[in-house]
């Protein structure tokens, strides 16, 4: 079992285990197949051989307009779980190691450069404003990877727990109790519902 770094003692040595985690480095090469272009290898069969099974596979691998998922939709969030996983081991063994401070070097420098390279790779080198994606997938990730690690980094299991019980709470009541101009409340259809809205409201660029 993976013991936390902050459970370590003062005199004990610092996590040193440099084995990988082979299935985590499985699932992550699984994710970067599909993400890196592996659909058009799908796209092509299907052109070639239509059937029912080929025609199903294919339809998985659009992203579903709205309601509903196909398995293209949980490529995103298989990464995003991913990166949760992989923090706790890494950061861990640089707080055990270098101390707090270094953990949160490390956390706030990958996520302002990840997110740069979201801005780029959307184009941000070469539209003008407002035609820049401020969110973009890569954004995401990185703005997930910022919140995940400093509360990883400061606060303990029970308390991480009622973070997220607490965020799942809230985010419920203000989608299904907060009214939306036009809409009313508890709307969840395209361009119905909060998230949209507050979108439209608050978030600049494209």
């Amino acid at each position: 079992m993976y013991t936390s770094a902050r459970s370590t003692s003062a005199g004990a040595s610092p996590l040193a285990n440099p084995e990988r985690i082979v299935s985590l480095d499985a699932l992550r090469g699984f994710d970067m197949f599909w993400i890196l272009g592996a659909d058009a290898v799908v796209y092509a069969v299907g052109e070639t051989n239509h059937s029912p099974i080929t025609d199903l596979i294919v339809k998985q691998m659009t992203h579903n307009r709205w309601e509903g998922f196909a398995f293209y939709d949980l490529i995103f969030p298989m990464f995003v779980f991913i990166v949760g996983v992989s923090l706790v081991f890494s950061l861990s063994k640089i707080i055990a190691v270098s101390g707090t401070s270094t953990a949160v070097k490390r956390i706030v420098f990958r996520a302002i450069a990840l997110y740069l390279l979201g801005i780029f790779h959307y184009g941000g080198a070469s539209n003008v404003w407002p035609k820049i994606r401020l969110v973009g997938v890569l954004q995401r990730i990185a703005l997930c990877y910022l919140a995940a690690g400093l509360l990883f980094t400061f606060f303990r299991a029970r308390t991480l727990a009622i973070v997220t019980v607490s965020l799942l709470l809230i985010y419920w009541a203000l989608m299904a109790l907060v009214p939306v101009p036009g809409a009313g409340r508890g709307n969840y259809a395209e361009r119905m519902n909060l998230a949209d809205y507050v979108d439209k409201v608050a978030l600049p660029g494209r």
